[in-house]
Parts: structure tokens; C-alpha cells; sequence
């Protein structure tokens, strides 16, 4: 009788587990065997159904992305002002820089201010339903004063001696707002020299003294022992970082006894995903919060230090397998098609370019560096981002001419051995301006009376009975002479219409090139990049052309690449990737290096799963990142313009204060990356959304002038 109960209890085990897709509770990354507890008899032990651990990889370091967390004390929002993550707050460093962030003032790491500096804090949302205090531990070189101000109002005045010091400015009630709040530090007294300098800063109802340091309360380890890194939490201590939760994606930490910590990730229509961390349960699920951008915090409870190991962020699924090594291409074209929209090319017939899709891998997300001609074309020339921010000459239009010591895809692959061969119908390879630096054969045509067809067959010419390895540029520019033609006052349809009528002609010629290449029997030995180096404004906004806005018609650009050895057929990735990653991504492919001081990054190694950003600037102006479906735009003020470009594709509404979770996220990953836009190695570093442990290690000393 109790064998025959035994077998009972384990059929309802093996059912329970069958089952048990509805309710899924917490778990480590070995799922819990599956138990009868009815009762049994008493010497019937209970029977274990063991359920296969779940199959997934981490995309995701807490440690990592440590310069991009939001430090918080009992709630009250603490700011670490020497760390390089102080740029998320600085206003990017506009209209000029008011900020030194990672300097050391008599042994600390501190941002030193100008006379006249501000910063940007989110609030929650008790902010403005009480008196607050404003905290500061600063540094003075004399006797000065120090006045604070929040949103524009004078909370107080304090005097400041010599030497490292804390000081304290209450603030009224009403004086914060829920949100994005501006403080203000305006110093007196002293030389002409001299500066204050901030360590850190605490907002809230308490009024800590000069022993209570905030940063204390946590602290990341990022080679705590053999086995990876740590975080330690005081009791209370939190911290959160804003990003986009992928689908898929589970919270995984080792949280020992007799700590919790708490897991929230609210998003911006105030719905949670919580979970807690603590000894047997070692994973929340973020499935809910799929999709959307969060702050995802974490809050510590129950010991006086929580120790959390190797917090990561995993998703369904092995890790990719990395493409098995291959012989480069002997052919590599860059075929630019000029002033062709990512959009507009998505929705006129471009049949040509949806047979190559399929054998291609296509990029639903590149940015072109710049939407003025040149500079765009610097960008997809080079692997730098400074050699999208050109120098004007002299003349009525801005001209950007590229130092001669900048690497570019033609003299990089001469240097390999490539014939360098180029065919193009536009102005941008110039030997004033540099863009023809490498090329062995150039052949130019008139723009102002070029087709596409005749670019193709001087392309093909120069394509005939070459053997050795050989780069070919192509750059017809029918899209740019298409929108060339609007004025005020045309009729908008009618103009899309022309323009995509240009699309499908350029496509027709992109599909005699791809023939000609089938047909030489190369095909399987070629790298093919379809891309643009700028958009065109179609009306949208009452303009037509370019260099005028970064709204993503001008710097959103189509990519395709076809290299069957490296990139699979018929993919497609939605992470952000960039102009600046084809010169790192061809080099890649013929076995090569990238420059050392390289911004972009191979593209065939692209980690999967995990936003990325996309960055644009307009003559070191205006500057535009873009995140998944949410971008901001900022000008001269340095206040950003949000936007939801999924359900907002024309960019004309401002959800800056309506969205102030997604806003946060744009404005964490812009600020860090305008501090650093001209040091930044995607290569080394990741982006700011991902960084690596290489890229922590480095800004933990990086400084800005």
C-alpha cells in the first residue's frame, strides 16, 4: 500500500512540473526540483522530479555599468560628483562646459565647478510635499561664498573656508519639483582662480553631519575574487539604473543569508516588476516589464551590508556562437547611395535590394554621424567620431577637409594589399578635402549630370578582370539630385513620390552591380555594404534637403552587408550600430585590427539582446542619440527635446515632461557620451548602454578638461 502511494505522489509530481509553465517562482539558475509535500507514510521519503536548469546568457553586468548608477541613502537622492558618471548630470556640457569631472583635489575625486555651474537631479515624487536640505561635501582654495539655487530660486548663501568641507542649504517646501530638478552653485570671493569643487551632494529631509559620508553606503568590487564581482549595500541603501528591459530578460545575483535585497523596475506608466534577492532565490523575472524602459532599482534590508555577486542580466538561450574563422573577401564595395531614407527605401519597391536581403544581414538602426555631405561621408570613411566635427573653410558652405593622418577604408586597405578603386558621381572625394587619400583609380563624374546607371557602369568597368583582392567604392547620387528639386510650396505627396520614384531607379542599378557579380562568379567572395552617408527632409517640417536638423530623415540611413563567411543570411538587428563601425567591420573581415584609437566597432561581433545607442551631431551644435524607439535631440541650451520615434515618426512632439523615466535614460547615455565623444573606443569600452569591464576599469580614472 505505501508503494502503490509512493508511485501516486510521484506521478503528480511529474504532472505538477509538466504543468508548471502558469506559476513560476522564483529560482536560481538551476530550476527547484519539483515535490509532492502531500502527506505520506512515515517511511516513504519524498521524491525529487528534477527540472532541467533554464538555458540562457548574460548580455548585462550591474558592476560593469557601474558609472551609470543613481545612488540613493533612505531614499534621499545622493550624487557622487567624482566619478565620470557626473556628466549625466553636468547639461552636456552646454552652452559651454561649466564642469572638470574626474579631478583630484587634495586627494579626492571631485568635479571642479566654474564660477557659475548647474546640474540636473531627478526627484521622487515626495519632492515637492516637504522641506528639503541640500547636503554638499566642497572644496575651497580661499575664503569665498556660496550661493545655491533650485529651479531658478536662491535657497541660500554659505560662507566656505579653506580646505574640504560639508555645508548645508534648505530648501522650502515647493522649492523641488517632481522629476527633472536644476541646482545652481554661484561662487564669489577668492582670486580670479578660484574654484570650488564638489565631492558629493545629498538631497532630502535629513541633516547629515560632516562624519556621515553617502557614498559609503554602497560600493562596487569589480575584482572582488576569482569567481567575479560584488556589490555591497548598507541596510537601505539603493541603487537604480534606467534602462529598456529586452523580452526574456531575468535578474541574477547571489545574495547571501540573512540579506534581502529588493528588486523594482518601474516603468514610466508607473507599472512594477518587483522581486526580491536573498539565500535559495537568486533570480527575478523582468518579463513584465518587457519592452519598456525602467528604473531598475536595487534596495538592501535586513543586515547592515548586503553583499550582491555577480548581478547580471541573462537572457532565454545560449550566448551566439561567434562565426568560424573564414578567408576574407577578395571583393569589398561600399555602395553609398546618397540621400537615401531608411524609411523611404522601406516602403518604395526595391526589389533588387530585397533579393540581396536575404542573403545579406540588414541593420534596422544606423546612424550616419552628421547630416552635412561631408561630414557624413567622414564618418562612413573613417572609424572616428572626431572627424565628423570638421573644420569650416573659407567660403560661403561648410567644408570639412579630413587630417591626412586620419585611416580611412581606402588607405587601410592599400596598406593590405587591396587595389583601391572608386566610381562616383558626387563632389565628396575631392583631393582638396582628402577623401581620395588611397584610391589607386578614381573615376569622377559630373553630379550636376550623372545617373545612377552611368556611376554602375564606370563601377563594372573598373570591376573587369581583377584578380588580386580589391576595395570598390560606389556613390551615385540620385536620392540627393531627387530632393534637390523641392521649394516652398510644392505639394508633399508628390514629392515623396518622385523621391521614391529615385529609390526604385537606384535600386534597379544596384541590382545590375549585384548581377555583374553573380555573373563573374565572385559573388560568394564579396563583401557588399549597402548604405547612405545622409537622409533628405521631405516637407516634414516645412524643409527639404539636409545639414539642417537630426531628425532621423537626415541621419537615419539604411545598412545591408553581404559577406556569407561573416554575417548570416536573412538576420536582422535592431541594435543601434553606427558609421563609424564599417571601417572596423571590413577591417575585421580581411583579418585586421582596427586603429588603436578607433570609435566605432566590428560589427560581426555585435552583442545581441541589448539596446544600443545611436549618436548624430550637426557642426558640434546640436547632437541627437537615439535608444530602441526613443531619441532626444538637444541644441545650444542643453535642454532635450524627447521623442517616441515609433509613434512619432515626423518628431514634432516633445515628451520631455511627460516622460521622465525615458528622458533619464536618454539623457544618462548622451551626457556620459558627449563628455567622452572624442575618447570613446566602442571596440575596448562597448557602449554606454553596455559597457564593458574594460570600459568601467577606464572610466574609473577618466577625466574631462
Amino acid at each position: 500500500m505505501q508503494r502503490t502511494r509512493r508511485r501516486v505522489n510521484v506521478a503528480v509530481a511529474v504532472a505538477l512540473a509538466a504543468c508548471g509553465t502558469k506559476h513560476r517562482a522564483p529560482s536560481d539558475a538551476a530550476a527547484p526540483a519539483v515535490i509532492d509535500a502531500r502527506p505520506i507514510a512515515n517511511d516513504a521519503a519524498p521524491v525529487a522530479i528534477s527540472v532541467p536548469a533554464r538555458s540562457e546568457h548574460v548580455v548585462w553586468r550591474f558592476v560593469d555599468n557601474r558609472h551609470a548608477a543613481h545612488r540613493a541613502v533612505s531614499g534621499e537622492l545622493v550624487v557622487d560628483a567624482g566619478d565620470i558618471g557626473f556628466a549625466r548630470f553636468t547639461r552636456f556640457g552646454l552652452p559651454a562646459p561649466r564642469w572638470h569631472l574626474g579631478q583630484l583635489v587634495d586627494g579626492v575625486r571631485a568635479a571642479i565647478a566654474d564660477r557659475f555651474a548647474t546640474l540636473e537631479v531627478p526627484l521622487p515624487v515626495a519632492a515637492h510635499t516637504q522641506a528639503l536640505q541640500i547636503t554638499l561635501r566642497v572644496h575651497a582654495d580661499a575664503k569665498q561664498s556660496l550661493v545655491v539655487r533650485a529651479n531658478g530660486r536662491k535657497a541660500g548663501k554659505v560662507a566656505l573656508e579653506p580646505g574640504w568641507q560639508v555645508v548645508a542649504v534648505p530648501v522650502a517646501k515647493g522649492g523641488f519639483i517632481v522629476g527633472e530638478n536644476e541646482l545652481a552653485l554661484e561662487t564669489a570671493g577668492g582670486s580670479k582662480t578660484s574654484r570650488v569643487a564638489l565631492a558629493w551632494l545629498r538631497v532630502g529631509a535629513s541633516h547629515p553631519t560632516a562624519a556621515d559620508d553617502p557614498l559609503a553606503a554602497a560600493s562596487f568590487d569589480a575584482k572582488a575574487d576569482a569567481n567575479g564581482d560584488v556589490i555591497e549595500l548598507a541596510d537601505g541603501a539603493e541603487l537604480a539604473w534606467y534602462v529598456t528591459i529586452p523580452d526574456g530578460a531575468n535578474l541574477v545575483a547571489d545574495v547571501p543569508a540573512p540579506c534581502r535585497v529588493e528588486v523594482a523596475a518601474r516603468a514610466g506608466d508607473d507599472s512594477l516588476t518587483a522581486g526580491v534577492l536573498e539565500r535559495d532565490r537568486g533570480r527575478v523575472d523582468l518579463t513584465p516589464s518587457a519592452g519598456k524602459v525602467v528604473r531598475l532599482a536595487l534596495i538592501a534590508h535586513d543586515c547592515p551590508r548586503a553583499r550582491i555577486a555577480h548581478a547580471a542580466i541573462a537572457l532565454h538561450g545560449p550566448a551566439p556562437a561567434a562565426p568560424p574563422k573564414a578567408e576574407p573577401p577578395r571583393l569589398v564595395i561600399v555602395y553609398a547611395m546618397s540621400g537615401a531614407r531608411a524609411d523611404r527605401l522601406a516602403r518604395a519597391p526595391t526589389p533588387a535590394l530585397d533579393e540581396l536581403a536575404k542573403s545579406s544581414t540588414t541593420f534596422r538602426q544606423l546612424y550616419a554621424q552628421s547630416n552635412e555631405p561631408a561630414a557624413s561621408l567622414a564618418s562612413l570613411w573613417t572609424s572616428l567620431y572626431p572627424a565628423v566635427h570638421g573644420v569650416r573653410l573659407a567660403g560661403e558652405a561648410p567644408r570639412l577637409s579630413l587630417d591626412a593622418k586620419l585611416p580611412t577604408i581606402a588607405t587601410e586597405l592599400a596598406a593590405s594589399g587591396f587595389t583601391t578603386l572608386a566610381a562616383s558621381a558626387r563632389d565628396g572625394l575631392d583631393d582638396a578635402d582628402g577623401f581620395s587619400r588611397g584610391f589607386t583609380t578614381i573615376t569622377r563624374l559630373d553630379g550636376k549630370t550623372t545617373v545612377g546607371q552611368q556611376v554602375v557602369d564606370a563601377a563594372i568597368a573598373l570591376l573587369k578582370h581583377r584578380d588580386a583582392p580589391t576595395f570598390l567604392f560606389v556613390g551615385p547620387i540620385d536620392h540627393a539630385k531627387a530632393a534637390a528639386t523641392c521649394k516652398p510650396g510644392d505639394d508633399p505627396a508628390k514629392l515623396r513620390a518622385f523621391y521614391d520614384s529615385a529609390t526604385t531607379y537606384a535600386d534597379q542599378q544596384l541590382g545590375r552591380l549585384v548581377a555583374q557579380l553573380h555573373s563573374s562568379g565572385v559573388w560568394d567572395q564579396t563583401m557588399l555594404i549597402v548604405t547612405s552617408d545622409h537622409g533628405e527632409e521631405l516637407l516634414e517640417d516645412k524643409r527639404c534637403g539636409h545639414a539642417v536638423s537630426l531628425r532621423d530623415s537626415l541621419v537615419h540611413v539604411p545598412l545591408v552587408i553581404h559577406d556569407p563567411a561573416r554575417f548570416a543570411a536573412g538576420a536582422v538587428v535592431d541594435e543601434g550600430v553606427e558609421a563609424v563601425d564599417l571601417l572596423p567591420t571590413i577591417l575585421a573581415a580581411i583579418g585586421r585590427a582596427a586603429p588603436a584609437d578607433a570609435q566605432g566597432a566590428p560589427l560581426e561581433s555585435l552583442v545581441r539582446g541589448w539596446p544600443r545607442p545611436t549618436f548624430a551631431s550637426m557642426d558640434e551644435a546640436a547632437f541627437a542619440m537615439r535608444i530602441g524607439r526613443w531619441k532626444a535631440r538637444i541644441g545650444a541650451t542643453g535642454v532635450p527635446f524627447v521623442e517616441d520615434v515609433a509613434t512619432d515618426p515626423d518628431e514634432l512632439r516633445d515628451l520631455a515632461s511627460t516622460h521622465p523615466i525615458e528622458r533619464r535614460m536618454l539623457t544618462d547615455n548622451l551626457g556620459l557620451m558627449l563628455a567622452l565623444r572624442t575618447r570613446w573606443q566602442k571596440s575596448a569600452w562597448g557602449v554606454t548602454t553596455n559597457v564593458t569591464a574594460a570600459g568601467a576599469a577606464a572610466l574609473d580614472s577618466a577625466q574631462s578638461p
